[in-house]
């Protein structure tokens, strides 16, 4: 018979000592490390940071100049346009194109004012400069253009003719009216030429200022 039921004290190997259940285990709470401390600004970096927060204000302000005077100058072309649709010729073609470009070169400056182009002011400078020479030549051709006997040839008959005094009259009248336009170009598209040029500080002060401040300023004006 098998002797596997045969137990001999002192022979059997011993039984295995059972398994011990580990202890379901604690959880230990996750501690994040601290943050690193942010230092204080200084002083110094206060006022740098003032003083870039008001030239990018001059700059919003030039801006919001641009584009009052770029909308402007685009309706003004699209009368101009309607104008020349009725009564095509040259020269009412070559004006609507010249408001087109001003107003145009206008809106394209002040987007680049506010993203702190360098030649930004320089350009909308230069467009009003370009304005302001297109309308003095225009006046002058107008002036030296300008004949009495195309008025008098439109006066009907039984008005009679106009005497020398009258025709004079009208010249000076006729050539004192682009005189004022001349004047007032000057003073509106000079005038606004030297304003850009003024501002070009501004923007010269923002470009040198540190990136982590011109970033804050613009996120700040949105």
């Amino acid at each position: 018979m098998p002797n596997e039921h045969i137990h001999l004290p002192g022979i059997d190997p011993p039984a295995a000592p059972p398994t011990p259940i580990p202890p379901n285990p604690v959880p230990i709470a996750y501690v994040a490390p601290p943050l690193p401390q942010q230092a204080a600004p200084s002083p110094q970096q206060v006022a740098a940071l003032q003083q870039t927060g008001e030239s990018y204000r001059a700059i919003r302000k030039t801006a919001a100049v641009a584009n009052f005077s770029g909308i402007t100058t685009l309706v003004i072309a699209v009368g101009s346009a309607a104008f020349t649709a009725v009564d095509p010729g040259l020269v009412s073609g070559l004006i609507t194109a010249i408001l087109a470009a001003v107003g145009t070169v206008e809106l394209i400056g002040r987007r680049k004012l506010l993203r702190g182009g360098a030649n930004a002011t320089r350009m909308l400078a230069l467009n009003q400069l370009a304005f302001l020479a297109a309308i003095i030549v225009y006046c002058c051709a107008q002036m030296a253009t300008f004949s009495v006997s195309t008025i008098t040839s439109q006066i009907p008959a039984e008005f009679g003719t106009l005497d020398p005094s009258s025709q004079q009259l009208i010249r000076q009248l006729w050539n004192g009216f682009y005189i004022l336009l001349i004047i007032l170009s000057i003073i509106f598209q000079g005038g606004l030429a030297l304003y850009y040029h003024r501002k070009a500080q501004h923007v010269a002060r923002f470009r040198s200022a540190d990136q982590w401040e011109k970033d804050l300023l613009m996120r700040i004006a949105q």
